[in-house]
């Protein structure tokens, strides 16, 4: 199934794809003092069949592509783009702990070999069930230096409450480590 990116009416959804694609391709890119690039497509597709066409998000919204885009896109050596984005596939059922119209998510991600015309699908980064919300809201990094040079590494969150998680992949996203519990907080958790 291709997805268009204005496909739908969620205008929440509309202002995450502006907003991703106004930002820096990657955060480490400013960090590092590096030349940062900016792209402003006016579309595009991804080819990801597995998801449903629409979900439920935790406002008790209807996201009606059934995917989100989150934050991170990184430009790779070689010029492919990578994404992380989340949503539930077909055989994604298993309810939030607080919304049960609200499947648990998983975490995916998606390479662009053009510029960000057309994404595919590359591998689920982490799928539930955990947490509260299974595994959402992925920032990705690029690790430039060190011993682990060219590592991805993936946080995610897994609910209002749950601590975050992390993965890593060596082979530039082909297939990611099991996600690892952090010692860090989520985002409405007390512990701040």
């Amino acid at each position: 199934m291709h997805y268009p990116a204005e496909v739908g009416s969620h205008s929440n959804l509309r202002l995450l794809h502006q907003r991703n694609w106004e930002q820096p391709l990657s955060g480490s890119d400013v960090a590092l003092n590096r030349p940062v690039k900016t792209v402003t497509p006016s579309s595009f597709i991804v080819d990801l069949p597995q998801a449903r066409q629409s979900l439920g998000d935790d406002r008790g919204d209807t996201i009606p592509t059934g995917i989100l885009w989150h934050r991170t896109i990184l430009e790779m050596p070689n010029g492919d783009l990578l994404a992380g984005i989340y949503g539930v596939f077909h055989e994604d059922n298993i309810p939030s702990q607080y919304r049960p119209r609200m499947k648990q998510f998983r975490c995916l991600l998606l390479r662009s070999t053009d510029l960000g015309e057309h994404w595919s699908y590359v591998y689920t980064i982490a799928a539930g069930p955990m947490g509260q919300e299974g595994f959402n809201e992925p920032v990705i990094v690029r690790l430039g230096q060190g011993q682990h040079e060219g590592r991805l590494i993936c946080l995610m969150r897994t609910g209002r409450e749950n601590s975050i998680y992390q993965c890593h992949s060596d082979n530039d996203g082909s297939t990611w480590s099991q996600a690892l519990h952090l010692p860090l907080p989520g985002p409405h958790s007390e512990q701040y």
